[in-house]
């Protein structure tokens, strides 16, 4: 069994290119981390890899505290799968980019029901640069201008 950290924080890196149609989004955290907010509901354990409740369990975790909008409205977000890599669980997503879109605004909320001072970092990568925010219990939402 891994030692516990004494942080806890996640990382997410949103790709934004002007050209393409589909933004990847890329989220890791600690597994034991988001077994002990997945097993507020019951007893999961992550490393049950291929197991069906367990991946419906953290796509539904996933989804519940994770949004994207943008000044045309919101974004459906499709959860495509996870992978595990030591202690961190990797989980992939994408959405479809609207050509139009000035500003790109997300919701993240991973973890702030289990940990007071849990952080969660995006990054949005776009042909600009790179822009980061970082979201915790108090504000868990904030906007990316373009």
């Amino acid at each position: 069994m891994a030692p516990a950290h004494k942080f806890y924080v996640s990382m997410t890196e949103i790709e934004w290119e002007a050209e393409e149609k589909v933004m990847g989004i890329t989220s890791r955290f600690f597994v034991d981390d988001l077994e002990r907010a997945l097993n507020a509901k019951g007893n999961l354990k992550i490393h049950e890899k291929n197991s069906p409740e367990v991946s419906l369990q953290i796509k539904a975790y996933y989804m519940d505290h994770f949004d994207l909008w943008d000044n045309q409205g919101n974004i459906v977000i499709e959860f495509i799968g996870y992978e595990l890599e030591d202690d961190l669980i990797w989980c992939y997503a994408q959405c479809n980019r609207r050509p139009n879109a000035k500003s790109l605004s997300a919701k993240a909320d991973w973890l702030c029901e289990r940990f007071d001072d849990q952080s969660n970092i995006l990054h949005l990568k776009n042909p600009e640069g790179m822009k980061t925010m970082i979201l915790n219990a108090g504000n868990s939402s904030s906007s990316f201008d373009q």
